[in-house]
């Protein structure tokens, strides 16, 4: 829409949301996939990856209330690790730098996601939701043979909200 153009423009970013008007109309906003970057060799998640984290459970966390209050279903998140891995290692076994900083960034993903929920439902009184509700899934992707290798230390996590299609829109 209009609305998510504009809302584009005013960032580097992709915009999870433009104008609470056009989630009414359009309905439905876009959710984030976004990829954190490893340094060559490591596991650990930089202070720069970590904000983007905040942003994808920040907006998980909102969608996710959202959703529960409204009786739909949490949205799903997934993680997929990459990896170099070229040659095995002496016993045959590729290296497991993809699952490895994919598990990081899933656990670190779901601490920042408890956070948020603590703190997004302070003082309600029913029964408060967990990253433990929200489901989720964390694969691995070994890229093609050739391929930029900077892409092979990046980890993508998505949040997927699928909606139930409203029946009555043509009525």
């Amino acid at each position: 829409s209009r609305h998510e153009v504009s809302a584009d423009l005013l960032t580097n970013e992709p915009s999870a949301e433009a104008n609470p008007l056009t989630y009414v109309i359009v309905h439905g906003h876009r959710l984030p996939q976004v990829d954190i970057g490893f340094r060559e060799g490591s596991r650990q998640i930089s202070r720069e990856e970590g904000r983007k984290l905040n942003y994808v459970a920040e907006l998980a966390t909102r969608t996710g209330l959202w959703n529960h209050h409204n009786g739909l279903p949490l949205p799903r998140i997934t993680v997929t690790g990459r990896g170099n891995a070229r040659r095995p290692t002496l016993g045959g076994v590729l290296p497991e730098a993809a699952r490895q900083r994919a598990e990081a960034v899933h656990g670190e993903l779901r601490d920042r996601l408890d956070r948020y929920l603590i703190n997004y439902q302070h003082g309600i009184a029913q029964r408060r939701l967990t990253a433990a509700d929200f489901p989720g899934a964390v694969s691995t992707e070994h890229p093609t043979p050739g391929g930029d290798r900077e892409q092979g230390r990046r980890t993508t996590v998505a949040v997927h909200d699928h909606r139930p299609e409203d029946t009555t829109a043509g009525t």
